[in-house]
C-alpha cells in the first residue's frame, strides 16, 4: 500500500521531468540546431585542414562576416514590419559605386562615405514611398528600382571594376585596421547589432516597427501610422545595405561591378535563419 502511495507522489515529479525532457528535445533542439551544426562545420574544416583555425584564417572570416552580417541587419529591418527588400543589393552597389567614382577624386574620403550612405538611404526612401504612398506591391518596386540601378551603374563604370591610384590609403581601411588582432570591421557589426537590439527592445521606434509588422491594422487603430514606419524601415535598410556597400569596396580596396549582388544572397537568408535561431516569429 505504502508503494503505491510512494508510486503517485512521485509520477507528478516524473511527468515534470519528462516534460521538461520533452521540451528539451522539441524547442531547445531545434532552435539552437543551426549553431550545433556550424560548431559541427568548423571542427570539420579544422581537422581536414590544419590552417582553418589559425587566428589569421579565422579573422579574416570574421571580417568577411561581418559585412554580410551589416547587410544582413538592413534585410532584418524590411523583414521586421513584414516587407521584403529586393533592392538592398542595388542599394549597396550603389553606395560602393558612388564611393568608388568620388572618393579623393571629387570630394575627400570620409566626407564620400556619407554621401554614398545617403545616395543608399534615398534610393530606401524611393521605395517605400512607391510601395506605401503609390500603392505598388513592394516586392515589385524593390525589384524594378534595383534593376533600374543596376544597369544606372553597369553604364557609369563601363562595366569594369573600379580601381583608382587617386584613392587615398584610408580607402581599403577595412582590409588593414585592427584593434589588437580583431579586425575593426568585427567591432563596428557588433556595436551596430547591439545598437539595433537597443532600438527594438528599450525605444518607441523599435516598438513601432515590431508592431507594425505583427499588426499594422491594430497599430493604425492606436495612432501609430504604419505606412511611414515601413518607409523609415526601408531608410534604415538603405542606410545598413549602403554601410555594408562602403565595407565590402574598402575591404576589396577596389570596386566591383555590382558588387552588392553577392552579398545579398547571404544577407536574406542570415536574417531569416537569425530570427529562426532567436525563437523570433
Amino acid at each position: 500500500m505504502s508503494n503505491q502511495v510512494e508510486r503517485r507522489v512521485r509520477s507528478p515529479q516524473a511527468a515534470s521531468g519528462m516534460s521538461k525532457s520533452r521540451k528539451l528535445l522539441t524547442v531547445e533542439l531545434p532552435r539552437f540546431f543551426l549553431l550545433i551544426v556550424l560548431l559541427i562545420a568548423i571542427a570539420g574544416f579544422g581537422i581536414n585542414n590544419s590552417t582553418f583555425l589559425t587566428p589569421t584564417n579565422l579573422f579574416n572570416t570574421f571580417r568577411t562576416a561581418s559585412i554580410w552580417g551589416m547587410m544582413a541587419l538592413g534585410s532584418m529591418m524590411t523583414l521586421s514590419v513584414g516587407e521584403l527588400n529586393f533592392c538592398a543589393s542595388a542599394m549597396a552597389s550603389l553606395s560602393g559605386t558612388v564611393l568608388g567614382l568620388t572618393a579623393g577624386v571629387v570630394m575627400p574620403y570620409w566626407l564620400a562615405v556619407l554621401f554614398s550612405l545617403l545616395c543608399s538611404v534615398l534610393v530606401g526612401m524611393l521605395c517605400g514611398v512607391l510601395s506605401f504612398k503609390v500603392g505598388l506591391p513592394s516586392f515589385v518596386t524593390t525589384l524594378g528600382v534595383s534593376k533600374v540601378i543596376e544597369g544606372t551603374i553597369c553604364l557609369l563604370v563601363n562595366n569594369v571594376t573600379l580601381v583608382n591610384s587617386d584613392w587615398p590609403s584610408v580607402f581599403s581601411w577595412v582590409s588593414k585596421v585592427t584593434i589588437g588582432v580583431v579586425p575593426v570591421v568585427c567591432i563596428l557589426f557588433v556595436a551596430m547589432a547591439a545598437l539595433i537590439w537597443f532600438m527594438f527592445a528599450k525605444t518607441k521606434v523599435g516598438r513601432y516597427i515590431s508592431a507594425t509588422g505583427a499588426n499594422p491594422v491594430c497599430c493604425a487603430q492606436v495612432g501609430i501610422n504604419p505606412l511611414k514606419i515601413k518607409i523609415l524601415a526601408f531608410c534604415l535598410s538603405g542606410a545598413l545595405s549602403g554601410l555594408a556597400g562602403v565595407l565590402n569596396c574598402s575591404n576589396l580596396a577596389s570596386v566591383p561591378l555590382l558588387p552588392g549582388g553577392t552579398i545579398m544572397l547571404t544577407a536574406i537568408p542570415a536574417a531569416m535563419l537569425g530570427a529562426t535561431f532567436a525563437g523570433v516569429r
